[in-house]
């Protein structure tokens, strides 16, 4: 895969983990005023695991 190619997937990955926040938070705004804090600290410790096993899974295969 080129360089052009991992930028792509790069900035996609990127941006669905923006927007997959974004509408967390706003879910959570709406319906669960009280549990804003959590949610933004799960949502982040999802993406820190997704990156950890995305990582973990390249050294595997080298």
């Amino acid at each position: 895969m080129d360089y052009r190619g991992k930028k792509k997937i790069f900035f996609y990955g990127v941006g669905g983990v923006l927007l997959g926040f974004i509408t967390v938070i706003l879910i959570f705004r709406e319906f669960f005023p009280e549990y804003v804090g959590e949610a933004i600290y799960s949502w982040a410790a999802i993406a820190i695991l997704i990156a950890a096993l995305k990582e973990m899974s390249k050294r595997k295969k080298s």
